[in-house]
C-alpha cells in the first residue's frame, strides 16, 4: 500500500499537470487515498488504493469508472478527472450494470429476501411476506422508517405501486400515511349493544 506522502505526491503531480486548483488536489488527494472496495475490483482482496490502481493497472480503473462507478457519484467526479477529456466523456456516457434492469431485478430479489428488524408483527418476515401481506406496513415502513439516503430506501421504493412510489417521494420521512383495509369495529354501548361503526 501506498504511503499517504506517496499519495499526497500522486495527487500534487496530478493536479499541477491537470492545472487544478489547491481546492480540488486536496480532495483528490483524499480520494485516492481512498480503498478500492467496488465489487468488481480485481485487487479489492489486497485492499487496494484508488491512487495504487492508478498506477498500478490503468485500464482496470478506466473499466471501474466507465462500468461500475456510478457516473452521478461523488467518486466518479473526483477522481474521473485522472482521466483525459475524451476518456471521462466516455465513461460517463457508458452504461453501468447497475443501471440495467437485470440488475435491478437481482437487487430487488435480494432485499425483499432480508428479513424486517423492527420490533413488531412483522419482526422475523421477509420483506417480501409484508410487501404480499400487509401492503399498507410496507409503504408505511419505506416512507417513515428507512432512511431517505439509505440504499435499502432506494431499492424498496422501486418496488412500490407507481402511485405509492410517487406519493412516498412528495412526503417528507415520518409523515406518509399508507391506506389501510376498511375495518369494522363494534362499539359497546351503555346498554350493551353492538352498534357497527365505519
Amino acid at each position: 500500500m501506498a504511503s499517504p506522502m506517496e499519495t499526497e505526491k500522486l495527487s500534487n503531480d496530478m493536479s499541477h499537470s491537470l492545472g487544478h486548483d489547491e481546492d480540488t488536489a486536496s480532495e483528490l488527494s483524499r480520494y485516492l487515498g481512498y480503498t478500492c472496495d467496488y465489487h468488481a475490483c480485481k485487487y479489492k482482496d489486497e485492499g487496494i488504493t484508488w491512487g495504487e490502481l492508478f498506477q498500478k493497472d490503468m485500464a482496470h480503473f478506466i473499466d471501474l469508472m466507465s462500468h461500475h462507478v456510478g457516473a452521478s457519484t461523488k467518486t466518479f467526479n473526483v477522481l474521473s478527472q485522472l482521466l483525459s477529456p475524451e476518456k471521462r466523456e466516455a465513461a460517463k456516457r457508458s452504461t453501468r450494470r447497475v443501471d440495467t434492469p437485470e440488475y435491478k431485478k437481482e437487487q430487488e430479489d435480494f432485499y425483499l429476501n432480508l428479513t424486517c428488524t423492527y420490533k413488531g408483527k412483522s419482526n422475523g418476515k421477509t420483506w417480501r411476506e409484508i410487501k404480499d401481506t400487509n401492503y399498507s406496513f410496507f409503504v408505511w415502513a419505506v416512507g417513515n422508517a428507512m432512511g431517505r439516503d439509505t440504499k435499502s430506501f432506494h431499492v424498496f421504493k422501486r418496488c412500490l405501486k407507481p402511485e405509492d412510489q410517487k406519493m412516498v417521494e412528495e412526503t417528507a420521512k415520518g409523515e406518509v400515511r399508507s391506506k389501510r383495509r376498511k375495518t369494522f369495529h363494534p362499539i359497546r354501548t351503555t346498554n350493551d349493544k353492538a352498534i357497527t361503526v365505519h
